[in-house]
Order: structure tokens, then sequence, then C-alpha cells
């Protein structure tokens, strides 16, 4: 689908949810905005009639195409009674100043904010909205806004950026790796063939930026080499340290919106958490059936994704209708408006997430779940080879796949026997439907005959007519488990627990289908190949097979059930 296309979708998407035309667009002109060093950036304003008594949504982005889309989704607000301003980051499209990613925001977006609040041709409020790389530009500056900001519409982003690249030492190549490809200062040159994949495949991978573009990406560079938590470009870098403490100083009504399979999701739930009560109060969250492009991804059925319109639209409408107008229409109240996946319905939640229950299943013999533990030594064990790393087969928090080969994101059909690579485990059939709600927990007592490796594990519903889904997944070092801030030394053959909590979901297993756990060692690009040393990971190209053992006793699943509170 071309951009155009794109754009002509969206557009008649968005039109059929929200409620008929009531405004006109009577301008769109440019306006080149000084920052407080002087740069200039490219401020595009779209006035309704009656500017002067409607309100402003404001966003700042980076990627020219971007502007098109942003133009042609909130431009039907626009012609409901608000005022539209896109700035272009500096260094982008019609801005001046170096690109650096990152970098500039807060600032330059402090600076653009107070200009806006100072202007006269609006009613004085403004929300910030937008998503992505344009809900950053939100969040990292929510700690300074001026009064007329009223609420922010923050859609699949998040706060640490730590947690986001790495998971228990883990880095995501097909997210991050793509996106440094995409937006590199300057062109790949003439070896990279298919751009992700080539990029995601070369090693060493501290090596890629210098092969395919002639030069090293600093940014890039920063990523790869702080694996550990308390590595310096984390605990010091001004924007991340800025945007990880934001959660606790945001004063206003937010609306974060994000989708069970974008790959900012479990970030973007963080900080809702970690907002201040009498705030999370008035906040909302809505997830929906949705990748970072909005798609629909996978083999399950979403009927009544739409209800809300693309995107939910319909209740982003709703809600900045009351923050900004004092309209209080049906989804403008605080709560969680959520898709239930497997139930093929939205559910609305006083808050996310709702009140849940443990149910235990433990790892025994003959590859089975049982309900009582294991206290017995029995053990199973597989190989790992780095050299011939499994690759990623759905999955909640990839984004070069979707864009790359868009068949192997999302809930996939999975294999039905376990590989020389990996250990599945099966439950009893459910003797009734079940709605997992929140985060998984696994937790493995694991052995490896090598210094330093990795586990994967993934839940999949296995269905009773023998069909094999990925509910979510997990993975972990083991060198930098269990949340650990720095890498900690591991002697080979010695048994210690991971404990791998898994992504958000709201997933009704249906009655008669199993649990199944799937344990192998590698999830690549999802994330990075371990190569079974303890050398910096993306300094390395091959490294020894791995003999990988797990003890029943001590490995288990808990999963969080959803109290229903209707019956």
């Amino acid at each position: 689908m071309s951009i155009d296309e794109m754009i002509d979708s969206m557009t008649k998407g968005v039109e059929s949810a929200l409620p008929k035309v009531s405004h006109k667009l009577i301008s769109d002109e440019t306006e080149f905005v000084s920052m407080r060093d002087g740069v200039k950036l490219a401020t595009r304003i779209i006035l309704t009639d009656h500017s002067k008594d409607a309100p402003v949504l404001f966003t700042r982005v980076p990627y020219p195409d971007y502007v098109k889309i942003m133009v042609a989704s909130w431009s039907a607000f626009v012609r409901r009674g608000y005022n539209l301003v896109i700035q272009e980051c500096r260094g982008r499209g019609k801005s001046e100043g170096k690109w650096e990613p990152f970098v500039n925001e807060r600032e330059d977006g402090i600076d653009a904010v107070n200009w806006l609040a100072k202007e006269n041709w609006h009613n004085g409020k403004i929300a910030l909205v937008g998503n992505s790389y344009s809900s950053y530009t939100q969040l990292v500056i929510a700690d300074q806004l001026p009064d007329n900001v009223k609420t922010m519409v923050p859609n699949m982003y998040g706060f640490d950026r730590y947690a986001q690249m790495y998971q228990n030492g883990l880095f995501r190549p097909d997210t991050y790796t793509t996106w440094a490809v995409d937006n590199s200062p300057v062109p790949h040159n003439e070896k990279m063939k298919h751009p992700y994949f080539d990029a995601m495949a070369y090693r060493p991978v501290a090596k890629m930026d210098q092969h395919f573009f002639d030069q090293k990406l600093d940014f890039y560079q920063d990523y790869i080499h702080s694996e550990n938590p308390d590595d310096p470009y984390w605990q010091q870098t001004p924007v991340w340290t800025a945007l990880k403490a934001m959660p606790e100083k945001i004063n206003i009504p937010i609306c974060i919106v994000d989708g069970w399979f974008d790959h900012h999701l479990n970030n973007d739930i963080w900080g809702y958490d970690r907002l201040r009560p009498e705030i999370k109060a008035k906040s909302k969250v809505i997830l929906g059936p949705w990748d970072h492009l909005n798609a629909e991804p996978g083999v399950l059925n979403y009927a009544n994704a739409d209800e809300y319109g693309a995107g939910a639209i319909r209740e982003i409408f709703d809600w900045l209708e009351f923050q900004l107008k004092g309209n209080k229409l049906a989804g403008a109240v605080s709560g969680a408006l959520v898709y239930e996946l497997g139930a093929q319905r939205w559910r609305r939640f006083d808050t996310w997430r709702p009140t849940a229950q443990t149910e235990t299943f433990y790892l025994g013999s003959k590859s089975q779940l049982f309900a009582q533990p294991d206290t017995s030594d029995e053990v199973a064990s597989y190989q790992y080879d780095p050299q011939h790393a499994r690759q990623t087969m759905g999955g909640n928090g990839v984004m070069g796949m979707l864009m790359n080969n868009p068949g192997h994101h999302g809930p996939q059909l999975q294999q039905k026997t376990a590989q020389s690579d990996s250990l599945i485990f099966i439950s009893e059939p459910l003797k009734e439907a079940q709605t997992l709600v929140g985060k998984a927990m696994i937790e493995l007592n694991v052995a490896s005959s090598v210094p330093d490796t990795a586990f994967m594990v993934k839940l999949e519903e296995l269905f009773s007519d023998g069909r094999v889904i990925n509910i979510s997944d997990s993975g972990s070092t083991l060198r930098l488990r269990n949340q650990l801030q720095h890498a900690v030394d591991y002697q080979p053959g010695q048994f210690v627990t991971l404990e791998m909590p898994l992504w958000e979901v709201l997933w009704q297993i249906q009655a008669g289908s199993r649990i199944r756990l799937e344990v192998t060692s590698s999830n690549w690009p999802a994330y990075n190949i371990h190569n079974n040393t303890t050398t910096q990971w993306s300094e390395q190209k091959e490294g020894p097979i791995a003999t990988q053992t797990v003890k029943f006793n001590g490995s288990k699943i808990t999963l969080p059930i959803l109290i229903e509170t209707d019956k």
C-alpha cells in the first residue's frame, strides 16, 4: 500500500468513526519558530473556523512522510472544532539544525509548547498528541508544561528506554537495529540489498553500521554497548534519565494508547503504573489488537476491533472533547478500555489491571504441566547452537518483522512438536474458559554448559483442534537475570532460577484448550542471538554449542486469571 493509499484509507476510517462535521478548515500555513539557540523549526498551523474559540492539538514529528499522515488523520478533528499544529523536529523535513535522534527534543519541545501557549489565535487550551516518536516528544517534557496544556495522548511509546531495548540482557534488533537503519543521518550503501534483514543478520553487530553506512552511527553504538541497566549511557544521558523519572511528575490527566502487539506495550503500562494515584484516577488506558502501525496481525479473529473506529479514534475524540471542551461523552471517563483477545470483544475496567487470582502449573516428567510441584531431581536438556539460531515466529514486541515479513508477528501458528533445540510442556485441557490478565510469570530452574547463554520462553494456547498459537513470550541471559542492574558471573553447571515476566495480555483461553510452554534459547531477530560467551555480545560473530538443562523442581508458570465480577 502506498502512502497516498494509506492516507486515503485512514481518512475514510477516521471520518466514519467521528460525529458529523461541524466546522471548516480555513487556514493551513507554515511558520518557522525559533528555539532558544536561534534554530528555526518548521511548524505547520492548521486553523478551524472560529479558531480563537477552539483548543489546539499539538504534535512534533521527526519523519517527513509522517507529516502527511498526521495531517490526514488529525484534520478530521479540525473539521470538528480543533486547531492543529504539527512541528518537524530539528534537522528533519524543512526544519533547520542537525538531526540527532532524541537529543534535542526536551529543550526544543519546552520552547515550542511555551511559544504555542502565548499565541492568541486559539482559546488557550492545548493537548499534546501523536504516536511513537511523537509520543516521546510529549512525555520527555511532561514536567515542564505550561498551564495551558490540559492533557496528553501518548500513543505507543513508554518511559524507560533501557527496558524498551533490553530484556534481562537481551537486545531487540528487530526493533532497534531496523530503527537505526531508517534513521541514520546518511543513506546505506549498495552492500545492503534487503534493508532490515541484512542489517539484523550482519555479524558482528557492532560492525554493521561501518559496513553498510561507511561510518559509525553513534546512537546505535551506544545502544548495543550498554547492556547493563546501570551502564553510564542509561544513567547519565539527560533525556533518558528525565524520561524514566517522568511518570511521577505528570500533573495532568493522560490517555495512554497502545496495542497488544506493539513493542512499547510493557513500557507504556510501566509508566501508567507509576503515575501518582490522584493523576492515575483521572487518566485512561486504551489497549487494542494492534501492532505499531495500527494493523491487526496474526491468525486470530479480531471481530469488533473497529467498534470505536480504527485505533479507537472515537474513544480518543471523546477524551479530548471532555478534557478540552468539557463535553462528557461515552469515552471521556477514566479507567481502561481493553480488547480481550480470544473473546473478540472490548471491555471496560476501572483501571488496568483489574483484579486477578493466580493459578500455577508446574513443569514435570513426560513433557507435562501439573497442578502440583515436582520435588524430584529429574531434568530435561537440549542443545543450542548459535550458528543455527531459531527465527522469530509470532510475538508481542516486534516491529521490523511486521514491515519486512508481515506474516511473522502477532499470534501465529506454532510447530506442534518439540525440536532438538527446544522443550515443550503441556497441561490437561481446561474445563472452562479462563481469561489471562496482565503478566504471567515463568520461573525456570536451569543450568548451562557455558559461562553465559540465553533461555527463551513462549506461553501458548493448544486448541482442541490441534492448533497452537503463541500468547506471550520472554527471555533472559544467565548473567543479567532477574532484573539485575549489572552482570554477575555464572559457573557452568550451576542451577539458578530465572524469573521471566511475560508481556501484558488480556487473552481468553478457550474451554478444552491446553496451556503449553515452549523453552528454547533463541528467538531472533526479536531478541539478539546469544553466542554463549561472556564477551560483549555485539562484538561476537560466533560461539560454542551449549547444553541447556531445565530441572523440574523449582520450574513453574504462574498465570493471572481475571476474576469476573459480573458472574
